[in-house]
């Protein structure tokens, strides 16, 4: 059963932290990633599991916790979000076996797992930029930093050009 519609957890990081809790369900440390990402460039850096986090609460409904490393710690050090993921390889590894009995359980699990994928994709979306339907080429990331760096320029500008006008007046 999955009782929770989370993929995502988002905290600041503070050095003398190293229990960062999560509240989604996950099976595999390998289905938890994490990721620091300095809120002023957005620039992501995402940690290495076993050098610079554990992961605890595996197959819990409730979600578990991130634990950093002393190298983890030191590289997320202050102020940073530290951004923790459900990061689940989309693979369906069931198969069940003909004139077999019904595995419930392993039925279950399946359901979960399409569940989680689900929500992970939805997660993803939430925070994806939607082109309308008649763009035909996909929209980069890049193009729009560079379209935020020439908005903050343009309006650096104007301001700088509207102090010059005052100060002629």
């Amino acid at each position: 059963m999955i009782s929770s519609s989370l993929a995502r957890a988002m905290q600041f990081s503070d050095p003398v932290v190293s229990g960062y809790a999560f509240h989604f369900k996950a099976f595999s440390a390998e289905e938890v990633a994490v990721t620091i990402v300095n809120p002023v460039t957005f620039v992501p850096e995402p940690l290495v599991y076993e050098a610079d986090y554990s992961v605890t609460g595996l197959g819990q409904d409730a979600g578990g916790a991130v634990v950093l490393t002393p190298a983890g710690r030191e590289r997320a050090g202050t102020g940073q979000h530290l951004v923790i993921l459900r990061a689940m390889d989309f693979l369906q590894l069931i198969d069940y076996r003909p004139h077999d009995t019904f595995p419930a359980e392993t039925h279950e699990r399946a359901l979960d797992r399409l569940t989680m994928m689900c929500q992970e994709l939805r997660e993803k979306l939430g925070r994806a930029v939607i082109a309308p339907p008649d763009q035909l080429e996909p929209i980069q990331y890049s193009e729009l930093v560079a379209l935020k760096e020439e908005a903050v320029a343009a309006a650096a500008e104007a301001a700088e050009d509207a102090a010059e006008t005052e100060a002629a007046r």
